[in-house]
Protein backbone atom coordinates (compact mmCIF):
# COMPACT_ATOMS: atom_id res chain seq x y z
CA UNK A 1 0.00 0.00 0.00
CA UNK A 2 3.26 2.08 0.86
CA UNK A 3 4.37 1.63 -2.41
CA UNK A 4 1.01 2.51 -4.32
CA UNK A 5 0.97 5.83 -2.71
CA UNK A 6 4.71 6.97 -3.01
CA UNK A 7 3.87 5.98 -6.74
CA UNK A 8 0.91 8.34 -6.73
CA UNK A 9 2.66 10.99 -5.49
CA UNK A 10 5.84 10.48 -7.94
CA UNK A 11 3.09 10.39 -11.05
CA UNK A 12 1.38 14.02 -9.77
CA UNK A 13 5.05 15.53 -9.15
CA UNK A 14 5.66 14.10 -12.69
CA UNK A 15 2.22 15.70 -14.33
CA UNK A 16 3.07 19.09 -13.52
CA UNK A 17 4.80 20.32 -16.27
CA UNK A 18 5.35 24.02 -16.55
CA UNK A 19 4.16 25.00 -19.69
CA UNK A 20 5.29 28.39 -20.96
CA UNK A 21 6.60 30.42 -23.99
CA UNK A 22 9.15 32.52 -23.65
CA UNK A 23 9.02 36.12 -25.13
CA UNK A 24 12.05 37.03 -23.85
CA UNK A 25 15.40 36.05 -22.42
CA UNK A 26 18.22 38.45 -21.38
CA UNK A 27 21.49 36.81 -20.78
CA UNK A 28 23.18 37.32 -17.64
CA UNK A 29 26.52 38.32 -18.79
CA UNK A 30 24.76 41.48 -20.04
CA UNK A 31 24.00 42.31 -16.20
CA UNK A 32 20.77 43.94 -17.23
CA UNK A 33 17.36 42.22 -15.81
CA UNK A 34 13.66 42.18 -17.22
CA UNK A 35 11.21 43.71 -15.57
CA UNK A 36 7.48 45.27 -15.43
CA UNK A 37 5.63 43.10 -17.68
CA UNK A 38 2.26 44.11 -18.71
CA UNK A 39 -0.56 42.68 -20.90
CA UNK A 40 -3.47 42.94 -23.01
CA UNK A 41 -5.98 41.27 -25.34
CA UNK A 42 -7.19 44.02 -28.21
CA UNK A 43 -10.37 43.49 -29.84
CA UNK A 44 -9.42 41.91 -32.25
CA UNK A 45 -7.57 39.27 -30.70
CA UNK A 46 -4.16 40.31 -30.91
CA UNK A 47 -2.13 40.24 -27.36
CA UNK A 48 0.20 43.30 -26.67
CA UNK A 49 3.34 42.92 -24.06
CA UNK A 50 5.54 45.14 -22.70
CA UNK A 51 8.33 45.02 -20.18
CA UNK A 52 11.46 47.07 -19.06
CA UNK A 53 15.12 46.94 -18.41
CA UNK A 54 16.85 46.90 -15.38
CA UNK A 55 20.32 46.57 -13.91
CA UNK A 56 23.69 48.24 -12.88
CA UNK A 57 24.26 47.93 -16.65
CA UNK A 58 21.00 49.98 -18.02
CA UNK A 59 20.39 53.59 -18.12
CA UNK A 60 17.43 53.48 -16.25
CA UNK A 61 18.30 56.23 -13.72
CA UNK A 62 18.88 58.55 -16.53
CA UNK A 63 16.18 57.51 -19.51
CA UNK A 64 13.78 54.64 -18.82
CA UNK A 65 13.33 51.84 -22.02
CA UNK A 66 10.75 49.40 -22.54
CA UNK A 67 10.00 46.91 -25.52
CA UNK A 68 6.54 46.24 -27.22
CA UNK A 69 5.69 42.70 -28.30
CA UNK A 70 2.41 41.45 -30.49
CA UNK A 71 1.37 37.77 -30.92
CA UNK A 72 -0.97 37.39 -33.65
CA UNK A 73 -1.61 33.54 -32.58
CA UNK A 74 -2.80 33.77 -29.55
CA UNK A 75 0.41 33.48 -27.64
CA UNK A 76 2.46 30.81 -29.75
CA UNK A 77 4.90 33.29 -31.00
CA UNK A 78 6.03 37.38 -30.16
CA UNK A 79 7.20 39.69 -31.93
CA UNK A 80 9.05 42.26 -30.91
CA UNK A 81 7.55 45.89 -33.02
CA UNK A 82 9.51 48.59 -31.24
CA UNK A 83 10.57 50.48 -27.91
CA UNK A 84 9.33 52.93 -25.83
CA UNK A 85 12.48 55.56 -25.08
CA UNK A 86 11.83 57.33 -21.71
CA UNK A 87 9.51 54.34 -19.83
CA UNK A 88 10.11 52.71 -17.07
CA UNK A 89 7.66 50.54 -14.71
CA UNK A 90 5.04 50.88 -17.08
CA UNK A 91 1.41 49.31 -17.42
CA UNK A 92 -0.70 48.85 -20.84
CA UNK A 93 -4.86 49.42 -20.51
CA UNK A 94 -6.92 49.06 -22.93
CA UNK A 95 -9.70 51.99 -22.93
CA UNK A 96 -12.55 52.44 -25.88
CA UNK A 97 -10.98 54.38 -27.99
CA UNK A 98 -6.80 53.28 -28.27
CA UNK A 99 -4.28 51.31 -25.92
CA UNK A 100 -2.10 53.31 -23.14
CA UNK A 101 0.74 52.67 -21.68
CA UNK A 102 1.43 54.39 -18.15
CA UNK A 103 4.68 54.63 -16.57
CA UNK A 104 8.16 56.97 -15.39
CA UNK A 105 10.36 58.54 -17.59
CA UNK A 106 13.01 56.55 -15.96
CA UNK A 107 13.60 55.50 -12.16
CA UNK A 108 13.53 58.95 -10.63
CA UNK A 109 11.35 60.19 -13.17
CA UNK A 110 8.27 62.15 -14.50
CA UNK A 111 5.13 60.12 -14.17
CA UNK A 112 3.84 60.00 -18.33
CA UNK A 113 0.78 58.51 -20.31
CA UNK A 114 0.95 57.31 -24.04
CA UNK A 115 -1.08 56.60 -26.56
CA UNK A 116 -1.37 54.12 -29.60
CA UNK A 117 -3.90 53.96 -32.18
CA UNK A 118 -2.43 51.28 -34.10
CA UNK A 119 -2.40 48.51 -31.56
CA UNK A 120 1.00 49.09 -30.10
CA UNK A 121 3.16 49.79 -33.52
CA UNK A 122 3.80 53.61 -32.48
CA UNK A 123 3.14 55.81 -29.37
CA UNK A 124 2.13 59.26 -28.78
CA UNK A 125 5.12 61.87 -27.20
CA UNK A 126 4.81 62.94 -23.88
CA UNK A 127 6.13 66.38 -24.08
CA UNK A 128 3.81 68.54 -21.56
CA UNK A 129 1.07 68.31 -19.23
CA UNK A 130 -1.33 68.16 -22.72
CA UNK A 131 -0.16 65.97 -24.52
CA UNK A 132 0.79 62.73 -21.48
CA UNK A 133 2.88 64.13 -18.51
CA UNK A 134 0.67 63.63 -15.48
CA UNK A 135 2.73 64.40 -12.83
CA UNK A 136 6.75 66.18 -12.67
CA UNK A 137 9.30 64.49 -10.53
CA UNK A 138 10.07 67.23 -7.34
CA UNK A 139 13.95 66.83 -7.05
CA UNK A 140 15.99 65.65 -9.83
CA UNK A 141 19.51 66.58 -8.02
CA UNK A 142 20.05 66.90 -4.73
CA UNK A 143 17.58 66.97 -1.28
CA UNK A 144 14.89 64.32 -1.32
CA UNK A 145 14.48 62.35 -3.96
CA UNK A 146 10.97 60.97 -5.46
CA UNK A 147 10.34 58.35 -7.56
CA UNK A 148 7.19 57.65 -8.88
CA UNK A 149 6.13 54.07 -9.26
CA UNK A 150 3.75 53.62 -11.81
CA UNK A 151 3.75 49.47 -11.52
CA UNK A 152 0.33 49.29 -9.62
CA UNK A 153 -2.43 48.36 -11.35
CA UNK A 154 -5.12 49.78 -13.13
CA UNK A 155 -9.40 49.67 -13.60
CA UNK A 156 -11.51 50.78 -15.83
CA UNK A 157 -14.77 51.05 -13.93
CA UNK A 158 -18.28 53.33 -13.72
CA UNK A 159 -17.14 55.49 -16.75
CA UNK A 160 -13.33 55.93 -15.17
CA UNK A 161 -10.43 54.94 -15.61
CA UNK A 162 -7.94 54.11 -11.78
CA UNK A 163 -4.36 53.97 -11.45
CA UNK A 164 -2.17 53.41 -8.64
CA UNK A 165 0.79 54.79 -7.97
CA UNK A 166 3.55 55.14 -5.23
CA UNK A 167 6.01 58.10 -4.52
CA UNK A 168 9.02 56.71 -3.06
CA UNK A 169 11.49 59.26 -0.91
CA UNK A 170 14.81 58.78 0.05
CA UNK A 171 17.56 60.77 0.90
CA UNK A 172 20.68 60.85 -1.60
CA UNK A 173 23.09 59.24 0.81
CA UNK A 174 20.75 56.41 1.74
CA UNK A 175 21.86 53.14 0.46
CA UNK A 176 19.19 50.82 1.66
CA UNK A 177 15.78 49.90 -0.22
CA UNK A 178 13.04 50.36 2.87
CA UNK A 179 9.68 50.02 1.97
CA UNK A 180 8.56 52.38 4.62
CA UNK A 181 9.81 55.02 2.32
CA UNK A 182 6.63 54.52 0.01
CA UNK A 183 3.84 56.63 0.10
CA UNK A 184 0.47 55.40 -2.24
CA UNK A 185 -2.04 57.49 -4.33
CA UNK A 186 -4.67 57.07 -6.94
CA UNK A 187 -5.29 58.75 -10.07
CA UNK A 188 -8.84 58.91 -11.58
CA UNK A 189 -9.82 60.29 -14.74
CA UNK A 190 -13.23 60.20 -16.85
CA UNK A 191 -13.68 57.86 -19.71
CA UNK A 192 -15.51 60.69 -21.81
CA UNK A 193 -12.43 63.12 -20.68
CA UNK A 194 -8.57 63.16 -22.93
CA UNK A 195 -6.02 60.75 -20.39
CA UNK A 196 -3.13 62.65 -21.93
CA UNK A 197 -4.34 65.90 -20.36
CA UNK A 198 -3.25 66.19 -16.73
CA UNK A 199 -5.90 68.95 -15.82
CA UNK A 200 -8.53 65.92 -16.68
CA UNK A 201 -7.01 63.84 -13.77
CA UNK A 202 -8.21 63.28 -9.95
CA UNK A 203 -5.04 62.63 -7.78
CA UNK A 204 -5.76 61.22 -4.12
CA UNK A 205 -3.45 62.49 -1.63
CA UNK A 206 -0.30 60.38 -0.58
CA UNK A 207 -0.60 57.93 2.31
CA UNK A 208 2.20 56.68 3.81
CA UNK A 209 2.13 53.75 6.40
CA UNK A 210 2.72 54.59 10.22
CA UNK A 211 4.17 51.49 11.90
CA UNK A 212 4.09 52.88 15.19
CA UNK A 213 -0.43 52.71 14.84
CA UNK A 214 0.07 48.79 14.79
CA UNK A 215 -2.21 47.01 17.04
CA UNK A 216 0.45 44.47 16.89
CA UNK A 217 3.82 45.98 17.50
CA UNK A 218 5.30 42.97 16.74
CA UNK A 219 4.41 43.02 13.02
CA UNK A 220 6.96 46.45 12.92
CA UNK A 221 10.17 46.01 10.49
CA UNK A 222 10.96 49.29 11.42
CA UNK A 223 11.17 51.52 8.62
CA UNK A 224 11.37 48.32 6.48
CA UNK A 225 7.70 48.51 7.26
CA UNK A 226 5.57 49.88 4.34
CA UNK A 227 3.62 49.31 0.98
CA UNK A 228 3.48 49.61 -2.50
CA UNK A 229 1.88 48.70 -5.90
CA UNK A 230 -1.55 48.73 -5.19
CA UNK A 231 -4.95 47.09 -6.85
CA UNK A 232 -7.81 49.56 -7.30
CA UNK A 233 -11.15 47.38 -7.15
CA UNK A 234 -14.88 47.97 -6.90
CA UNK A 235 -15.78 46.45 -3.60
CA UNK A 236 -18.92 44.78 -3.33
CA UNK A 237 -20.94 47.86 -2.00
CA UNK A 238 -19.98 49.99 -4.91
CA UNK A 239 -17.18 51.46 -3.62
CA UNK A 240 -12.94 51.54 -4.81
CA UNK A 241 -10.70 49.57 -2.37
CA UNK A 242 -7.32 48.72 -3.13
CA UNK A 243 -5.23 45.40 -2.26
CA UNK A 244 -1.66 46.25 -1.24
CA UNK A 245 1.32 44.61 -0.93
CA UNK A 246 2.70 44.94 2.75
CA UNK A 247 6.01 44.70 3.84
CA UNK A 248 5.39 43.45 7.75
CA UNK A 249 7.03 40.95 9.86
CA UNK A 250 4.54 38.01 8.86
CA UNK A 251 3.93 36.66 5.26
CA UNK A 252 0.95 36.26 3.81
CA UNK A 253 -0.25 39.55 4.72
CA UNK A 254 -1.80 42.48 2.72
CA UNK A 255 -3.10 45.54 3.13
CA UNK A 256 -6.89 46.61 2.54
CA UNK A 257 -7.27 50.75 1.67
CA UNK A 258 -10.27 52.41 0.72
CA UNK A 259 -10.61 55.45 -2.05
CA UNK A 260 -13.45 58.44 -1.38
CA UNK A 261 -16.64 58.85 -3.82
CA UNK A 262 -14.66 61.76 -5.17
CA UNK A 263 -11.02 59.87 -5.46
CA UNK A 264 -9.06 62.84 -3.18
CA UNK A 265 -9.27 60.74 -0.27
CA UNK A 266 -7.29 57.45 0.35
CA UNK A 267 -7.38 56.17 3.83
CA UNK A 268 -6.62 52.40 6.18
CA UNK A 269 -7.90 51.40 9.34
CA UNK A 270 -4.74 50.54 11.25
CA UNK A 271 -7.25 48.23 13.53
CA UNK A 272 -8.77 46.17 10.24
CA UNK A 273 -6.55 47.01 7.25
CA UNK A 274 -4.07 44.07 7.61
CA UNK A 275 -5.81 40.75 6.16
CA UNK A 276 -4.53 37.73 5.58
CA UNK A 277 -3.46 36.80 2.34
CA UNK A 278 -1.85 34.59 -0.24
CA UNK A 279 1.66 35.98 -0.46
CA UNK A 280 1.46 39.64 -0.26
CA UNK A 281 5.53 40.84 0.18
CA UNK A 282 5.85 41.04 -3.57
CA UNK A 283 4.05 42.54 -6.49
CA UNK A 284 0.43 41.33 -7.35
CA UNK A 285 -2.42 41.66 -9.73
CA UNK A 286 -6.20 41.38 -8.17
CA UNK A 287 -9.09 41.52 -10.62
CA UNK A 288 -12.79 40.72 -10.33
CA UNK A 289 -14.25 37.72 -12.69
CA UNK A 290 -17.15 38.83 -14.31
CA UNK A 291 -18.84 34.95 -14.64
CA UNK A 292 -18.12 33.90 -10.98
CA UNK A 293 -18.04 37.16 -9.51
CA UNK A 294 -15.00 36.32 -7.42
CA UNK A 295 -11.29 38.51 -7.36
CA UNK A 296 -9.02 36.57 -8.75
CA UNK A 297 -4.98 36.89 -7.93
CA UNK A 298 -2.24 34.83 -8.60
CA UNK A 299 0.73 35.87 -5.91
CA UNK A 300 3.98 33.89 -3.85
CA UNK A 301 2.45 32.33 -1.38
CA UNK A 302 4.85 31.49 1.36
CA UNK A 303 5.27 28.20 2.93
CA UNK A 304 8.77 28.30 4.70
CA UNK A 305 9.09 30.57 7.66
CA UNK A 306 10.62 33.01 8.49
CA UNK A 307 10.96 33.38 4.52
CA UNK A 308 9.78 37.16 3.32
CA UNK A 309 11.41 37.10 -0.24
CA UNK A 310 10.63 33.57 -1.29
CA UNK A 311 8.99 33.88 -4.67
CA UNK A 312 9.58 30.31 -6.44
CA UNK A 313 6.25 29.84 -5.68
CA UNK A 314 3.28 30.90 -7.77
CA UNK A 315 -0.60 30.38 -6.56
CA UNK A 316 -3.86 31.45 -7.59
CA UNK A 317 -6.15 32.26 -5.16
CA UNK A 318 -9.79 34.07 -4.83
CA UNK A 319 -11.70 35.75 -2.47
CA UNK A 320 -15.41 36.89 -2.17
CA UNK A 321 -14.79 39.84 -0.30
CA UNK A 322 -11.36 41.14 -1.04
CA UNK A 323 -10.95 40.51 2.83
CA UNK A 324 -10.87 36.62 2.99
CA UNK A 325 -8.81 34.28 0.51
CA UNK A 326 -8.56 30.83 -0.61
CA UNK A 327 -5.23 29.38 -1.83
CA UNK A 328 -6.51 27.40 -5.32
CA UNK A 329 -3.72 25.97 -7.45
CA UNK A 330 0.43 26.11 -7.66
CA UNK A 331 0.45 27.32 -11.05
CA UNK A 332 4.07 27.74 -10.93
CA UNK A 333 7.06 25.85 -9.24
CA UNK A 334 10.50 24.97 -9.44
CA UNK A 335 11.10 22.12 -11.73
CA UNK A 336 14.95 22.51 -11.94
CA UNK A 337 16.30 20.23 -9.37
CA UNK A 338 17.72 22.72 -7.30
CA UNK A 339 17.60 22.33 -3.46
CA UNK A 340 14.72 23.69 -1.48
CA UNK A 341 17.43 26.41 -0.39
CA UNK A 342 19.51 26.74 -3.47
CA UNK A 343 15.66 27.39 -5.29
CA UNK A 344 14.32 30.34 -2.91
CA UNK A 345 17.81 32.07 -3.92
CA UNK A 346 18.18 31.55 -7.55
CA UNK A 347 14.35 31.08 -8.62
CA UNK A 348 11.55 33.69 -9.33
CA UNK A 349 7.68 33.51 -10.68
CA UNK A 350 7.21 37.09 -9.95
CA UNK A 351 4.82 40.22 -10.97
CA UNK A 352 3.22 38.21 -12.93
CA UNK A 353 0.54 40.57 -15.41
CA UNK A 354 -2.83 38.38 -16.33
CA UNK A 355 -6.28 39.14 -17.98
CA UNK A 356 -9.12 36.48 -18.37
CA UNK A 357 -9.68 35.54 -21.85
CA UNK A 358 -12.90 33.97 -22.24
CA UNK A 359 -12.50 30.28 -20.13
CA UNK A 360 -8.66 30.81 -20.15
CA UNK A 361 -6.53 33.43 -18.28
CA UNK A 362 -3.38 34.74 -20.10
CA UNK A 363 -0.44 35.72 -17.70
CA UNK A 364 3.01 37.52 -18.25
CA UNK A 365 5.57 36.58 -16.00
CA UNK A 366 8.95 38.16 -14.60
CA UNK A 367 10.95 35.00 -14.14
CA UNK A 368 14.11 34.42 -12.64
CA UNK A 369 15.23 30.87 -13.96
CA UNK A 370 17.57 28.61 -14.86
CA UNK A 371 20.53 30.65 -15.25
CA UNK A 372 19.60 34.18 -13.12
CA UNK A 373 21.85 35.39 -10.60
CA UNK A 374 19.23 35.16 -8.26
CA UNK A 375 15.45 35.15 -7.68
CA UNK A 376 15.37 38.80 -8.17
CA UNK A 377 16.96 40.04 -10.89
CA UNK A 378 15.10 37.87 -13.87
CA UNK A 379 16.18 36.72 -17.07
CA UNK A 380 13.26 36.08 -18.74
CA UNK A 381 9.87 37.32 -19.69
CA UNK A 382 7.47 34.68 -19.90
CA UNK A 383 3.60 33.95 -21.44
CA UNK A 384 1.19 31.61 -20.16
CA UNK A 385 -2.29 30.36 -21.15
CA UNK A 386 -4.26 28.42 -18.15
CA UNK A 387 -7.43 26.62 -19.63
CA UNK A 388 -10.63 26.02 -18.47
CA UNK A 389 -9.67 27.73 -14.87
CA UNK A 390 -12.46 27.89 -13.53
CA UNK A 391 -13.22 23.47 -13.58
CA UNK A 392 -10.04 24.24 -10.60
CA UNK A 393 -12.57 26.26 -8.29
Amino acid sequence: MLGLVQAFQELETKEFVMRYVEVKYQPERSRACLGSPSLVKLDDGELVATHDYWGIYTLEGDCGLSSVYRSEDEGATWENVTHIIGAQWGTLVKLPDALYHISSTREYGDMVIRRSTDGGFTWSLPRDEKTGLLMRNESREGGTRYRFECGGGTLVHGGYLYKSYDKYAFDPGESAWEAGNFGTGIGRVPLDKDPLDASNWTFSNILTFDASKLTDPKLSLGNGTGWLEGNPLPTQDGKIASVMRIHVAKPNMAAYLTLSDDAKVFSFDYETGLIDFIGGHSRFYVQLDPVTGLYVTFSNFITDEPVPTNRNLLSLAVSEDLRHWRRVKDVMRDESGLPPALSRQLTGFQYPAWQFDGDDIILLCRMGYRGSVNFHDSNRITFHRFKGWRSWL
